[in-house]
């Protein structure tokens, strides 16, 4: 079985840095660019990576295994090649909580009671 993205995991590259927002816990981390690489090479189908700094790419995906945004193990044949820009480490830059998405009132198990449990509407 190879590594995927978490099913509870939101995300988006935005210039050279990708945000993924893990929606169970409410936290957004920030991977650098040889990270958002590897992150993109996951997919929906749990497709491996694999690129040149293997033992770095292998920490990271444990990392991110830690934190629940990804699932599975790796396995030897990948079945896309990781382009990692100048061979950097992927690494996670930042982390923040988020306390609340959007302007929606809509409610999900395990939150609390958002705009006074009551939905405003416009």
């Amino acid at each position: 079985m190879g590594w995927r993205r978490a099913p509870h995991t939101a995300w988006r590259r935005l210039g050279q840095e990708v945000v993924v927002i893990d929606l169970q816990s409410n936290v957004m981390y920030g991977l650098d660019d040889a990270g958002g690489c590897v992150w993109e090479s996951l997919g929906e189908e749990g497709a491996a990576p694999s690129a040149p700094e293997g033992p770095a790419v292998a920490g990271f995906l444990e990392e991110l295994a830690q934190l629940g945004l990804v699932e599975g193990a790796g396995r030897a044949a990948p079945a896309t090649p990781v382009q990692s820009p100048a061979a950097a480490s992927p690494r996670i830059l930042w982390r923040e909580q988020v306390q609340r998405f959007g302007g929606s009132c809509g409610l999900r198990p395990g939150q609390g009671t958002p705009c006074g449990g009551k939905p405003v509407w416009s």
